[in-house]
């Protein structure tokens, strides 16, 4: 039995060949926006190769017990059927590392909890589901850090933003994006009825230096807007507030004075 190669090695080579040599290079240290991706490129390029060449150990292994095997060793059958388990779980985990090809995949979640319409239903709820997505970064081994939350009225939380540190921890959450739903017998309802429960979830990667954005001045229509009725001659004559709409998109920001 031999495992071929998930990943075109030679090519990982070259690329990684280049990328070290841009490393190399002096210069590239004072510029923090293209040091920085080259060294996530380097770590990319090195653990898809270290993941390649333990698919391959992992493969020998294997053949090495089928060999024992062929040879009437009968014990080592329970270490083969382990090795084949183990080996399976490791090619799931491959599969699902390069199917998050997304340029924002690699980066920082910034995950955030809103409850529905529902009142303390809905605020249990979210503080649920923010539990287990905390819970389920801290057993992949990521950092967590709590950047705002507001606790409900009775129970549950209002509104809640956190931030879930790890590699690939943006692709592996970015599904989660939506409202979720859940039906229970409440346990705030003294006639034990039934609710459903909703809740909203936004996940966005955490930008750095390897993400540019480039908004082109005329691409922006700027408004600005002055109070009226009385208030005296200051009130009318003075811009109080700013919207800037981004024409491709309509997406819209206000600035108040």
């Amino acid at each position: 039995m031999t495992c071929g190669s998930i990943f075109d090695s030679p090519r990982l080579k070259t690329e990684l060949s280049r990328v070290e040599e841009q490393i190399a290079d002096p210069a590239i240290w004072a510029d923090a926006a293209k040091s920085q991706p080259l060294m996530r490129e380097r770590k990319r390029l090195e653990s898809q190769l270290a993941d390649d060449a333990e698919l391959q150990r992992r493969g020998e292994d294997i053949e090495a017990y089928f060999e024992l095997l062929r040879e009437g060793e009968n014990s080592v059958e329970a270490d083969l059927q382990r090795e084949i388990g183990a080996l399976s779980e490791f090619a799931e985990q491959m599969e699902s590392r390069t199917m998050l090809s997304e340029e924002s995949d690699p980066l920082n979640a910034i995950v955030t909890v809103h409850p529905g319409a529902g009142g303390t239903e809905s605020q249990d709820w979210a503080e649920m589901l923010m539990r287990m997505y905390l819970r389920w970064a801290e057993r992949e081994g990521f950092k967590t850090e709590i950047n705002e939350i507001q606790d409900g009225d009775e129970a549950g939380i209002k509104s809640a933003t956190f931030t879930i540190t790890g590699e690939y921890a943006f692709g592996l959450l970015s599904g989660e994006t939506g409202v979720h739903r859940l039906v229970r017998i409440s346990p705030f309802d003294s006639a034990k009825r039934r609710h459903t429960s909703f809740a909203s979830v936004f996940v966005s990667p955490e930008i750095d230096d390897s993400i540019v954005i480039d908004i082109k001045p005329d691409e922006l229509r700027i408004d600005t807007y002055r109070s009226g009725g009385k208030g005296g001659q200051h009130v009318n004559t003075t811009d109080s507030a700013v919207r800037i709409t981004h024409l491709p998109t309509g997406d819209c920001g206000g600035l108040p004075e």
